[in-house]
């Protein structure tokens, strides 16, 4: 996919693509045992972007992976102040504070 979408970005007046993540799949922060099976399913993927990055930033596009925080949902709302709304108002504020040659932080 990422052979596919270069060109197209590569042509883009800004040049940035955005990847959602989440802290859960970090390879750096491994020191919590809980919801191993999804923690690894989100390591994979961010692995992906984290090489997508460097990859892209070659051809002067910024791969931004950013974290929409725990939002509340159906499935999960006890304790979650985090309202679906203002999630996304954060990945708007997130959106675009990186350059080419960053590590595609997670925002």
């Amino acid at each position: 996919m990422l052979d596919a979408l270069t060109p197209n970005l590569a042509a883009g007046k800004e040049k940035i693509a955005a990847a959602l993540s989440g802290h859960l799949g970090s390879i750096e922060n491994t020191d919590m045992s809980f919801g191993l099976a999804y923690r690894v399913s989100k390591a994979g993927p961010d692995t992906g972007q984290r090489t997508a990055a460097h990859t892209l930033s070659a051809e002067g596009i910024t791969l931004e992976a950013l974290h929409p925080r725990r939002v509340k949902t159906d499935m999960d709302s006890e304790g979650v102040p985090v309202e679906p709304a203002d999630s996304a108002a954060g990945l708007c504020q997130g959106y675009h504070r990186c350059g080419p040659l960053e590590r595609a932080p997670l925002l």
